[in-house]
């Protein structure tokens, strides 16, 4: 795959945005880039290109091809119903150490994540929390039609009309996230837009064009393990720091990730045995 500014056919897909400003002239970035963007108080003035290595969705699940329950599905549909039917977690350190039996954490949510008027779950696009989170099983057979849907709609509308057309022209319609980041590395962790950057992965895409929401601030640009420390005993009681360690680091762990391409292939595997 190449970067999209080098290769033509994703330079028709990659237009520019109307309303904000290319981040590196479209160079993949790295961590020192990671740093300003981060940093920088006009940071939401930008979209960068983010490597697909780099990319993860949900718990933990890596945007590179065969490691993606959602690019699994243009493969064969029914994968993604092998995905709602066997994964699911009680808990975001359950699902992401991919440990049913894991304790120490009672929540879905990462324990970064904090309202200061926490408000439960109220789901999306009408369909409320009976129908299920997007990230995870079980979910209603309407929550179900409605990701295909997605998937099936974005991917046919990067291909005619390419991605940064002027229905994504408001910043709060692109990918948008957040980066998890160590010493020595980083991840981005995609929270809005999850079935275009899917579709921009299928098409060959090396890289997703992200920004921050400018919805301010509804999600932090950055989380790092002095945060943790941070919010310990404010967002979360301060003797489970080492699960919210746990928690962090499952997001770079590589064994995780292994398991979890173990899993996507098995999947897809399952979905095209039934489907034969």
């Amino acid at each position: 795959m190449l970067n999209p500014i080098e290769n033509p056919r994703m330079q028709e897909i990659f237009n520019d945005s109307p309303h904000l400003e290319m981040y590196g002239r479209g160079k993949p970035i790295g961590l020192d880039d990671v740093k300003l963007l981060t940093m920088g108080r006009d940071s939401y003035q930008y979209y960068f290109q983010v490597p697909i290595e780099k990319c993860v969705w949900g718990y933990g699940w890596s945007y590179l091809k065969g490691e993606n329950p959602l690019n699994s599905f243009f493969r064969c549909e029914a994968s993604l119903d092998q995905f709602y039917t066997h994964f699911r977690p009680e808990t975001c350190l359950q699902a992401l150490t991919l440990d049913n039996t894991a304790q120490g954490w009672d929540s879905l949510e990462t324990p970064w994540y904090v309202n200061l008027e926490p408000k439960p779950f109220s789901g999306e696009n009408k369909l409320g929390p009976e129908h299920g989170r997007p990230h995870c099983g079980p979910v209603s057979l309407e929550r179900l039609n409605l990701e295909k849907f997605r998937l099936r709609e974005v991917l046919q509308s990067i291909r005619n009309m390419g991605y940064m057309t002027s229905y994504y022209a408001s910043p709060d319609q692109h990918i948008f996230g957040y980066f998890l980041v160590t010493a020595q590395d980083f991840r981005f962790l995609v929270v809005n837009g999850q079935h275009r950057a899917a579709a921009l992965v299928e098409l060959g895409s090396q890289t997703l064009p992200a920004t921050f929401t400018s919805i301010a601030p509804r999600m932090p640009r950055l989380v790092s393990p002095w945060h943790l420390d941070f919010l310990a005993g404010v967002a979360y009681d301060g003797s489970q720091r080492e699960v919210v360690q746990e928690i962090f680091e499952s997001y770079f762990d590589e064994s995780l990730r292994q398991r979890r391409r173990e899993y996507v292939t098995d999947w897809l595997r399952l979905a095209q045995l039934e489907s034969d």
